[in-house]
């Protein structure tokens, strides 16, 4: 199914709360996700390994993203 991923926040990985006001998240804030930043998707990332590196990325630092599913038009 091909959707829209609309990005809303960035959470720290156990918990439920935005971590925009930490030093983890302006660095995210400072990179290519942004409060409703949009793409194209089919269940997995398509053609956005920049985005899939920074996703990766902060992973690894213990972040996740959290993103509105829609459907594409």
């Amino acid at each position: 199914m091909l959707v829209r991923l609309v990005f809303e926040d960035w959470r720290k990985i156990g918990t439920a709360d935005s971590v925009y006001q930490t030093e983890g998240g302006v660095r995210l804030s400072a990179g290519l996700l942004h409060s409703g930043t949009t793409f194209d998707a089919s269940l997995k990332l398509v053609n956005h390994p920049a985005q899939e590196r920074e996703i990766a990325e902060a992973f690894e630092d213990g972040f996740y993203p959290v993103f509105r599913v829609i459907p594409k038009e």
